[in-house]
């Protein structure tokens, strides 16, 4: 299953193994068609995965620099990267926010079960919250995972169990507070 960190996979609570099947067939089905819409991977060699890796760790980084810290010219990057925009695979370019510093020290991640019927209300509600960060769909255990970030561990307690647990159609609120994190170097690379 997807979510291996909350604990051992179990079917969502009321669906029934056909529903399970049928959520994984719909996952296979959106991935064919963004297949088919040409988002598959475009060829790329090791000087796009080290200008990428580069710049998901600083994209302020200026191009003359990068060139230089990678051993490439500075015309080979400005157009890698132009090309790497061009074909989709640099979407934006973004900021990271300390929110420690801005008194939002608390983290937490809630697992959801909903009703299918009410999906759509639940998911526009839980995406108006200040609190969420991230909201994902997922097979197993839960039905969507939500990452918070808030002021105290009450506050993220209260998000999750006085306001998403009583949007119509929850069935279930599970939270897990983070007491530690730790985020990895991404380091891209060609895939065979």
């Amino acid at each position: 299953e997807m979510i291996r960190e909350f604990g051992p996979c179990m079917e969502t609570r009321g669906a029934s193994r056909e529903e399970e099947r049928a959520k994984e067939s719909l996952i296979y089905e959106k991935l064919q068609n963004s297949r088919q819409r040409g988002y598959i991977m475009a060829k790329l060699d090791e000087i796009d995965m080290k200008i990428l890796s580069a710049l998901n760790r600083d994209a302020s980084i200026s191009i003359p620099k990068l060139s230089n810290d990678l051993g490439i010219n500075l015309s080979v990057a400005y157009s890698r990267i132009k090309r790497l925009i061009r074909r989709g695979i640099i979407e934006h370019y973004t900021i990271t926010v300390n929110e420690d510093k801005l008194g939002m020290t608390a983290s937490a991640i809630a697992g959801i079960n909903l009703d299918p019927k009410n999906r759509e209300q639940i998911l526009d509600e839980i995406m108006k919250m200040d609190s969420v960060r991230l909201l994902r769909e997922v097979t197993g255990r839960f039905d969507l995972i939500v990452n918070l970030r808030g002021a105290s561990l009450d506050e993220l307690h209260k998000a999750v169990y006085d306001i998403i647990g009583k949007i119509p159609g929850v069935q279930h609120a599970e939270v897990f507070m983070e007491v530690a994190r730790k985020t990895p170097v991404v380091n891209y690379r060609l895939q065979d």
